[in-house]
């Protein structure tokens, strides 16, 4: 490929990726815009695409049914799960990426479900953020890992899990929150599982649960017990 023909498939990929990105102007700390759909393949429903991995992990690593019991997580979404296994640590320990291209600057949440024997730690990264989560449930329960990150316009956001244990991994999901976010990004930093909180459950005034905040007050339900009441113009 000579240098031209990959500037030009460089320039035709930047356009996809921009096609991808939602209306964000009004995003804000209480309105997130939900931008996962500039994610390929967020959830592995179409095997790998859009993903690299350690492909010395030849052991078990792939995109895996999840009503099967080997590759069972819960707060799966869809079918279909990363898994990646061998019997012993590959060269560079196991992981899967992507880069995201085209975002807006600002504040952005990227949240996954990750799983794993207990006692494993899992690191979750963005741009060179990184927290790393030792689990304490089963390897069928699900652990919401998720990390902040701040980017300048157009940077790439390049996400990361990685380990140097098996695990596995789905339902990525990316917020945005405008550029005067109060957010505050991740610190390279290590927690236990069991010490983040994390929403369960968003509800209208009226107690009717609903994906995302509608207008109005919304009231946010914590996994620690705790409640937040929010209003959206």
């Amino acid at each position: 490929v000579t240098e031209e023909v990959a500037d030009f498939i460089d320039k035709i990929d930047d356009v996809f990726s921009a096609l991808k990105v939602p209306v964000y102007e009004n995003a804000t700390d209480d309105n997130p815009v939900d931008m996962t759909q500039a994610i390929v393949n967020p959830s592995f429903e179409e095997g790998l695409k859009g993903w690299s991995y350690n492909t010395a992990a030849t052991g078990d690593t792939g995109a895996k049914d999840n009503s099967n019991a080997t590759y069972t997580i819960d707060k799966a979404d869809g079918g279909y799960v990363f898994n990646t296994w061998n019997r012993t640590t590959p060269a560079g320990g196991f992981w899967v990426e992507q880069t995201v291209k085209s975002l807006p600057a600002g504040l952005y949440r990227l949240d996954v479900v990750i799983a794993s024997d207990e006692g494993n730690v899992i690191h979750m990264e963005i741009n060179g953020d990184t927290v790393s989560y030792t689990l304490d449930t089963p390897k069928d329960v699900a652990t919401e890992a998720y990390v902040i990150v701040e980017l300048d316009d157009k940077e790439p956001l390049h996400i990361r899990v990685s380990s140097n244990a098996w695990f596995k991994a789905d339902n990525f999901r990316l917020q945005y929150f405008g550029t005067d976010s109060s957010l505050i990004p991740s610190n390279i930093t290590s927690v236990n599982a069991s010490e983040i909180i994390y929403p369960v459950g968003i509800y209208t005034i009226h107690g009717t649960k609903v994906q995302n905040p509608v207008k109005g007050i919304n009231i946010i339900k914590y996994s620690d017990g705790s409640v937040r009441k929010i209003y959206v113009k």
